[in-house]
């Protein structure tokens, strides 16, 4: 991601408005992280129409606390715009990408590190 890219404030605004700073939102990804390697939410076993995707695991750590809907708006965008980069395409929601037949656990816990990693270093303070 280029510096630029990295400094855009509008890239940490949620949906309510409001920003969220770097570190919420590496809290609420870490949290995601925690859950499905806990819970071993692996999309192998889960498909689509079950309730432990990249999507629901969001959810479920912000109705226990460990984020915000606008933390998981903007965690969102975080990891949609690393794989952008990474794959070198113009648009990616990262639910789909998520379920993708062949997406691993450990592909998802990977961009999710990814993720928090650049939201500290990077996001708003």
């Amino acid at each position: 991601m280029s510096a630029p890219q990295q400094a855009q404030p509008e890239l940490w605004l949620g949906l309510s408005g409001e920003p969220s700073t770097g570190d919420q939102v590496a809290t609420h990804l870490d949290a995601v992280a925690h859950l499905m390697r806990r819970d071993n939410w692996d999309p192998q076993w889960y498909g689509p129409t079950s309730d432990r995707r990249l999507e629901d695991a969001f959810l479920y750590t912000a109705y226990d606390g460990h984020g915000t809907p606008d933390t998981r708006y903007v965690g969102r965008q975080v990891m949609e715009h690393l794989l952008r980069t990474r794959l070198n395409a113009p648009y990616v929601d990262v639910w789909v990408w998520s379920e993708q037949p062949a997406r691993t656990l450990d592909d998802l816990l990977g961009v999710l590190a990814e993720a928090a990693s650049f939201a500290r270093a990077h996001g708003s303070r």
